[in-house]
C-alpha cells in the first residue's frame, strides 16, 4: 500500500529557497508511510482514529511528559520529525486538514467571520463536503467530537445541543463520548473513523497585573547590572500546559486498551497531531502562534497501524495538506481531484555552479503560480510556466536559455495587509508563459 504523506509544492519552494536544493520528482521512490509490504494486509477495511489537539508545541518537547503517547503510539508507530502545518492558526489549519486544500483555496483565512470560523466554512460549501462526509459516504461510521472551529455556536448550528457539563473536565467528556461511540461502532461490521479533538493545551491569556515596562526589556543600556528591577515570570504557566495534556495522555491509554480488548487494535490506524504549534517567549514574542517560526509551524505527527513500522522516525518533510489524501489511501479510496497534493519529494542535491540570483528568479515565478493555484496546477506548477512540458523540476528551469524569461517575470507582492484573501491587495495573480521557439522580444 502506498501512502501520500508528501510535500506540498509551497513547502518545497520555501525549503529550496532556504537550502538551495534541487527539486526532482520520483513517484517510485516515494514511500513516506514506510509500509511493511511483506506483512499480510487485513481483509477488512481498517478503522481510523484521529486525535487532534490544540496548540501543542513540538520543539518545546511537551510530548516527553506524555508516557502513554510514547508507549502506545511512538513506540508502536512512526514519528514524523519534519511535519509542518501550512497555516499556523487553528481554523484555517483545521479546514485545510479536513479538505486537503491550502488556505488560499479554501479561502478560510481567519478564526472568525467574515474571513474565517464556522460561518465561513459553511459559506464556502464545506459543511457537506469534507473528510468525515466523504468517509461516511464511503461506508465508514464517523464521529467528530471536540473542537471544530470558532464561531460554532448554538445560534448557527442546526442540531440539538447539550446544556452543558457542569463540574466535568472537557477532555474527560470527549473521552467518554469516544468510548461510547467505540462500544457501538465495534459491534457493527462497517469500519469507523473517529476524530477526537481536545481543546488542550490551548488556554486563554488572562492578565492579572500591569505589563512589564518597556525599559525593562531594553538590552542597550551601558550599565547593565545583571539583576532585573522586577521579576518577570512570563512562562510561569508552562506547567499548566503540561497538566492540560495529562487527560489527553490518559485518553490515549484508555482508547488503545479498549481496541486491544476488542481485538481490533491490529486493524486500526491511530494518528496524533496538533492543529498548529506554539511559541512561549521565543523570538521575544508573547505566547502565541500565527508566525512562520518553527515553534509555530512544526508539529508532532505520529501514526501507528497495520504495516506501519514500529518505533521508527521519519525525516521526510510532510504537511497537514497530506493528511486527508493519506486517510483516503488508508481507506482504499481514490484520491479526489481537488486535493492540493503532489507526488514529489525534495531531492537533496546542491545546485553547484548556479548563482543564487538565478535560483531566486525561478522561485519567484513558482510562488507566483502557487499563491493562487487550483487543483492540478498545484501539483504541476511548472506546466503553467512551461505548457510545452519541457520543464518539470527546478533543475530543468535553471537552464540558461530560460534566464531572460525568469528575470522579467512578474514578482509576488502585497500592496497592503488584510485579514483575508483579497486579490487586489496581493499584486499580480498571473505571470508570463514561456513560448518555446519564439524569441523573447517577439512576444513581450
Amino acid at each position: 500500500m502506498k501512502g501520500y504523506l508528501i510535500l506540498s509544492h509551497l513547502a518545497i519552494a520555501l525549503s529550496i529557497a532556504q537550502k538551495a536544493f534541487a527539486l526532482g520528482f520520483d513517484e517510485q521512490q516515494q514511500q513516506p508511510l514506510r509500509i511493511e509490504t511483506e506483512n499480510e494486509q487485513p481483509v477488512a477495511k481498517p478503522n481510523i482514529i484521529f486525535i487532534l489537539v490544540d496548540d501543542q508545541d513540538s520543539l518545546l518537547d511537551s510530548i516527553s511528559y506524555m508516557p502513554n503517547l510514547n508507549k502506545h503510539l511512538t513506540q508502536q508507530g512512526t514519528f514524523y520529525r519534519n511535519h509542518f502545518v501550512t497555516t499556523a492558526i487553528c481554523c484555517p489549519s483545521r479546514v485545510s486538514l479536513l479538505t486537503g486544500r491550502l488556505a488560499h483555496n479554501t479561502n478560510v483565512t481567519d478564526v472568525s467571520p467574515p474571513y474565517g470560523g464556522y460561518l465561513k466554512f459553511v459559506e464556502r460549501g464545506f459543511n457537506e463536503n469534507y473528510l468525515l462526509v466523504w468517509l461516511q459516504n464511503a461506508g465508514y461510521n464517523t464521529l467528530y467530537t471536540g473542537k471544530l472551529f470558532n464561531s460554532h455556536t448554538i445560534d448557527n448550528y442546526n442540531k440539538s445541543f447539550a446544556n452543558g457539563y457542569e463540574g466535568q473536565y472537557t477532555t474527560d467528556i470527549l473521552k467518554e463520548k469516544s468510548l461510547r461511540f467505540l462500544d457501538s461502532a465495534i459491534s457493527h461490521e462497517d469500519p469507523f473513523f473517529l476524530t477526537i479533538a481536545p481543546v488542550a493545551p490551548h488556554s486563554n491569556v488572562l492578565s492579572n497585573g500591569p505589563l512589564v515596562p518597556g525599559a525593562d526589556l531594553s538590552f542597550s543600556a551601558s550599565n547593565i547590572s545583571g539583576k532585573a528591577k522586577t521579576s518577570f515570570r512570563g512562562c510561569q504557566d508552562s506547567p499548566q500546559r503540561l497538566r492540560a495534556l495529562q487527560p489527553v495522555d490518559e485518553l490515549i491509554s484508555e482508547i488503545t486498551d479498549v481496541l486491544n480488548e476488542k481485538s481490533i487494535l491490529d486493524n486500526t490506524y491511530i494518528i496524533y497531531t496538533s492543529d498548529n504549534g506554539y511559541h512561549i517567549g521565543q523570538h521575544r514574542l508573547q505566547a502565541g502562534k500565527e508566525c512562520g517560526f518553527e515553534e509555530d509551524i512544526r508539529v508532532t505527527f505520529i501514526i501507528r497501524g497495520p504495516g506501519i513500522l514500529p518505533n521508527y522516525e521519519e525525516t521526510a518533510v510532510t504537511t497537514h495538506i497530506d493528511i486527508a489524501p493519506t486517510i483516503f489511501d488508508i481507506a482504499g479510496l481514490p484520491l479526489r481531484s481537488d486535493f492540493d497534493e503532489d507526488y514529489g519529494e525534495l531531492d537533496d542535491r546542491e545546485l553547484l555552479g548556479v548563482s543564487l540570483e538565478k535560483v531566486v528568479h525561478r522561485l519567484d515565478a513558482l510562488l507566483l503560480v502557487l499563491q493562487s493555484c487550483q487543483k492540478q496546477n498545484c501539483i504541476r506548477p511548472w506546466d503553467v510556466l512551461h505548457p510545452e512540458g519541457k520543464v518539470n523540476t527546478l533543475k530543468d528551469a535553471l537552464h540558461e536559455k530560460y534566464g531572460d524569461f525568469y528575470q522579467v517575470q512578474s514578482k509576488v507582492s502585497f500592496s497592503r495587509c488584510e485579514y483575508g484573501y483579497i486579490p487586489d491587495a496581493e499584486g499580480p495573480q498571473t505571470g508570463l508563459t514561456y513560448r518555446d521557439g519564439v524569441e523573447w522580444h517577439q512576444w513581450v
